[in-house]
């Protein structure tokens, strides 16, 4: 077997080459990991940092904080933002429509009956309209809530009447809400809203809107008419919810009510 043997001259040319292929060799070790593949987790894409905040994203996170505090301070009946407004926010229950509920925005005008829109606005705060059910519901005519559920209540409230206000500013038509009434300076809390396009036969007898339905008319028509005039007022006072519950269980009611921001 023939050695091919290397002159002294060809080692000594050699050897550079074999120290830069040394040379090479060690930095691939070394640093090839790193470059084509990763085992240290220091070196891997970090979740978090893949989500560091931006000043933009910060901005959009405000703005939308800012958002949701003027949303809750629009709905929250003690916000600075609502305590003199006279728009009222009524949510309605137990309705005809698909969804059974609806929200209905009644717009108050003290320009029309100051006295009449002070004593909404107190009832209002003091959660009365709570559970109160549309008792007497006449097709194309009027819907009329206002008792309180609890007789305790009721009977609190039914002594405490206020005078009228006059004269009539506004006419009696369709979603006009208005105080009922049994004679001169009898208003206490029974309400109701016009539904027909003109009830104007109600303003000679001084019956007075303190303020219109803006927003929800077509959920004040999904009320339940089905009992009409059948539930007893004189029950109701003395039995309150229980009564009406029990004999008339389809009655739509408000389920909750407030003031809110002006539209």
């Amino acid at each position: 077997m023939t050695t091919v043997r290397m002159t002294k001259k060809e080692q000594r040319c050699s050897r550079p080459k074999f120290i830069l292929g040394t040379v090479a060799a060690i930095f691939l070790l070394v640093y090839g990991v790193t470059l084509f593949g990763c085992d240290d987790p220091s070196h891997a894409p970090q979740p978090n940092k893949l989500r560091t905040n931006t000043n933009n994203e910060a901005a959009v996170d405000t703005t939308i904080s800012n958002v949701d505090n003027a949303n809750d301070k629009n709905n929250d009946p003690d916000s600075d933002v609502n305590k003199d407004s006279n728009t009222i926010e009524l949510d309605l229950a137990n309705l005809t429509n698909e969804a059974t509920t609806g929200k209905v925005i009644i717009q108050l005008h003290p320009e029309w009956a100051p006295k009449g829109v002070a004593r909404f606005l107190e009832l209002t705060d003091i959660n009365f309209w709570q559970d109160c059910r549309f008792f007497r519901v006449v097709p194309d005519f009027i819907v009329q809530f206002g008792i309180n559920g609890d007789p305790k209540v009721s009977a609190e409230w039914r002594r405490n009447v206020i005078t009228d206000d006059s004269p009539v500013v506004e006419t009696n038509r369709r979603g006009t809400l208005v105080f009922a009434t049994s004679g001169k300076d009898t208003r206490t809390t029974q309400m109701f809203i016009n539904t027909k396009k003109s009830n104007a036969f109600l303003d000679k007898q001084g019956f007075v809107p303190i303020g219109e339905v803006v927003e929800g008319m077509k959920y004040v028509d999904a009320i339940y008419q089905g009992y009409g005039e059948k539930p007893n007022q004189g029950k109701i006072q003395n039995e309150g919810n229980k009564y009406l519950k029990k004999k008339f269980p389809l009655l739509s009611y408000i389920s909750s009510g407030r003031r809110v921001a002006a539209l």
